[in-house]
């Protein structure tokens, strides 16, 4: 596999929904708004749209709450804790002006540390009626710490720092965060001008969107220092105890190419997109100051990066864009004879680079800082002995399925494409050995396609509690038409190290740092 695609999974983390290429271990969920994965350092029918927009500089009068969702206390990040909650002493100016935009700082029964963004009123975070959010009714609509559309999630500490990095490419200025999935008049917005949104409402306003970048730095980060729109550099201090800092800019397709830092073009311009990483990557900011005269530098070399964004674009332009299949996780796979002709044509440009792939990833792919401050768990490290477990594997007989069908799969009839594709149906199980009580903690699992199917696969990882003998069923459909015999492995992550959270799509078990449970083979003939 290679070295390339595995360094900069964090950077290309929208990329399934931008129609980029990634590796199987690498697919993220598409998002339709704000997703609640985290991370990785880590973007109605309404009155008349210049009214809407011009009305943000005014006051804004009490509204009824953001509603917050039922979220669970054992599953994602769970839910805030009671009291668990703060204001943080940001306030970042929004461009055509109206409240400030701010943060608040939550911890969750999940043991993760947490942001939420939004407007800032009267001392209180919360969403506005304006550019077609909350039917304009211009007033304040206060987000409470329990909504689970608001807040971002990463890396937690032994001593509880947070550690999380967040960028979001076309947030409307209303930071009326829960639209896409919310049911009521809060359920109304706008689409940006380069897409994004519901298709069914009418377009932003001109100006109404933002570039937004904001996160936790860790106890030990002093500041950072940050480019402007067009260049110009700034730099400010984050907040004491939590490195916390926030940058709000205008949404525009310049802005958006001076932004987007991911590797394969500014393709976040197409539609509004998000990308989180912990630790921080690049993106507005270049430099974060530390305590003992610590810096860490997120400058890439511009001619390299210059030349990969043109030839990935060229790239997708002579390929087309990849065929992308469901998988049993609902999350899908790139055809692997795109990937596999991307991957020549990525070869033959490093060649003309006179780089390797090793080389590419040192200079273009790997910059990011650490997460400085980091104090380790002293947990008692846990022996592949004590979760190893047999992986019990079921197959059906290969042929054509359809949606719905009566093999009552546990992940249902998720992976069947059409009722014409040959699939062949796959059900697995193995005991969890150990509870997973928190999320830097959780089983994975992957599947490799034989070779001679142009490799590739899919993978999955547990999002809630576990108790310990529990057992874990799942499931899928690969394809019937590839020959051969797939490769089943499961994993346990103990304890996620900095920059690895709990994400919903797997890894690499037992390689990953995670623990091997147990390995099953599955012969398609």
């Amino acid at each position: 596999m290679s070295d390339y695609f595995s360094t900069v999974r964090q950077e290309l983390a929208d990329a399934v929904e931008r129609r980029a290429h990634l590796r199987w271990y690498q697919r993220l969920r598409i998002s339709h708004g704000r997703p609640l994965a985290v991370v990785l350092v880590a973007l109605v029918v309404a009155a008349p749209a210049v009214a809407a927009v011009a009305a943000v500089a005014g006051w804004f009068s009490p509204g009824q709450p953001d509603a917050t969702g039922s979220p669970s206390p054992g599953t994602l990040f769970g839910v805030v804790r009671p009291g668990d909650s703060r204001m943080l002493p940001i306030r970042v100016a929004d461009p055509q002006g109206g409240p400030p935009w701010g943060l608040r700082l939550v911890r969750t029964t999940r043991g993760d540390t947490c942001v939420q963004l939004g407007r800032v009123q009267g001392g209180q975070l919360g969403s506005l009626g304006i550019d077609d959010a909350w039917d304009n009714d211009h007033q304040f609509h206060p987000i409470p710490p329990s909504a689970e559309d608001a807040q971002d999630c990463g890396s937690t500490d032994a001593a509880g720092h947070g550690f999380v990095n967040r960028g979001i490419f076309g947030e409307s200025a209303s930071a009326n965060l829960g639209a896409d999935y919310i049911t009521g008049p809060q359920a109304s917005g706008c689409r940006p001008p380069v897409g994004g949104g519901g298709y069914h409402w009418p377009p932003c306003p001109p100006g109404s969107n933002r570039i937004v970048f904001y996160g936790l730095l860790g106890p030990d980060a002093l500041s950072i220092t940050s480019r402007k729109p067009g260049g110009a550099l700034a730099t400010q201090r984050t907040v004491a105890g939590v490195g916390a800092y926030l940058l709000v800019f205008p949404y525009n397709a310049a802005t958006c190419a001076e932004y987007d830092q991911a590797p394969g073009g500014a393709v976040s311009c197409d539609a509004k997109s998000e990308a989180g990483a912990t630790p921080v990557v690049p993106g507005a900011v270049t430099q974060v100051a530390y305590t003992h005269g610590r810096t860490c530098s997120l400058t890439r070399p511009a001619r390299l990066e210059a030349a990969y964004r043109a030839f990935a674009r060229a790239a997708v332009a002579k390929l087309g864009q990849p065929k992308v299949r469901p998988t049993a996780s609902g999350r899908p796979s790139i055809n692997a004879k795109w990937l596999a002709a991307y991957q020549r044509l990525l070869a033959q440009f490093l060649a003309r680079q006179h780089l390797t792939l090793t080389q590419f990833r040192d200079e273009v792919g790997a910059i990011q800082c650490p997460a400085v401050g980091w104090v380790a768990s002293t947990a008692t490290q846990v022996t592949p002995a004590e979760v190893a477990t047999p992986v019990n594997v079921r197959q059906f007989p290969i042929g054509t399925y359809g949606c719905p069908n009566k093999l009552r799969l546990p992940d249902g009839c998720d992976g069947v494409t059409t009722s014409s594709w040959r699939e062949l149906p796959v059900e697995w199980s193995f005991k969890a050995r150990l509870a997973v009580t928190s999320s830097r903690s959780w089983y994975e699992w992957s599947i490799q396609t034989p070779p001679g199917c142009g490799g590739g696969g899919e993978s999955f990882a547990t999002d809630s509690n576990i108790h310990a003998g529990q057992i874990l069923r799942y499931s899928t459909f690969l394809d019937g038409s590839c020959r051969g015999t797939y490769q089943l492995t499961v994993g346990f992550m103990a304890q996620a190290p900095p920059g690895q959270t709990e994400n919903g799509f797997g890894g690499f078990p037992g390689q990953d740092g995670s623990i091997l449970v147990g390995r099953a083979s599955i012969t398609s003939r």
